[in-house]
């Protein structure tokens, strides 16, 4: 079916596909390909402290936050919280908090015309260079081609 989909006309593909996909999907069994990774399924307690966690950073992100303090809003010690919230999203709080200050600099870079330097402090970056850095790492692009391309689509 697979050699039948790479040749067919661009028109018959997506019905091609969707015969392709149809006895993945009505499977009732499945393995993961890699065994490492395991399903991890959130009870009711888990899905409280990690709302409290996103609610809190959501709320704070514009200004430093310490492990310590992020530690207490969910009662635990520090390294106890940087075990289970890593075990829990698969990445570090310190990781995530980026990626919201980031996301939060693209809304301004979209909505408004601050300038770099006031966004990077509005998102909770301490200097400009720190914000650079961190902004290319995780979209990539720097902040100013990505205000360009924001304002190509308007």
């Amino acid at each position: 079916m697979l050699n039948q989909l790479l040749n067919a006309p661009a028109s018959e593909r997506i019905p091609l596909l969707m015969q392709l996909l149809a006895p993945i999907a009505s499977e009732r069994e499945y393995r993961s390909i890699n065994p490492q990774i395991q399903q991890h399924t959130f009870n009711a307690g888990d899905e409280t402290r990690l709302t409290k966690i996103y609610l809190y950073t959501l709320n704070n992100f514009h200004r430093v936050i310490t492990l310590k303090e992020i530690a207490a809003v969910i009662y635990m010690v520090p390294n106890a919280f940087c075990r289970y919230f890593k075990s829990r999203v698969h990445k570090s709080y310190f990781d995530f908090l980026l990626e919201v200050r980031v996301n939060h600099a693209c809304k301004l870079l979209k909505e408004t015309d601050y300038s770099i330097v006031i966004i990077s402090y509005e998102s909770g970056f301490s200097n400009l260079s720190n914000f650079n850095r961190h902004f290319k790492a995780i979209t990539g692009k720097k902040p100013l081609a990505v205000r360009k391309e924001f304002q190509r689509y308007l």
